[in-house]
């Protein structure tokens, strides 16, 4: 079994792009992924130390951004803020020959 087969389901990212002007965050066009997306609720803590509760971990071959969001499904026509989740955490790992990269996304 391959780590390509194990990503099945289909999710629409948005990366931050720049400040909007008014204290907010603009975003580049959506992008549709293939990620194996976990429903997970779990207390966590930030790089920053900022308490939350993840709503879901997703595992993507694509690096993304820390205050990126997220949406299960493909629908470019949604807009962050307000429907999706927004990144919280992102963490990198490989395996021993570098062969596989494995992205891990916290929401």
């Amino acid at each position: 079994m391959s780590y390509q087969s194990l990503r099945t389901e289909k999710a629409t990212y948005w990366a931050p792009s720049s400040a909007n002007g008014f204290g907010g965050t603009s975003f580049a066009a959506p992008v549709p992924l293939f990620v194996r997306w976990q429903d997970k609720r779990e207390r966590l803590t930030t790089e920053d130390g900022k308490d939350f509760v993840s709503n879901a971990v997703i595992y993507c071959d694509a690096e993304l951004s820390k205050n990126g969001w997220l949406l299960r499904g493909d629908s470019t026509e949604a807009q962050p803020p307000g429907e999706g989740y927004k990144i919280e955490m992102t963490h990198r790992s490989q395996n021993p020959s570098g062969t596989i990269v494995v992205h891990k996304v916290v929401l």
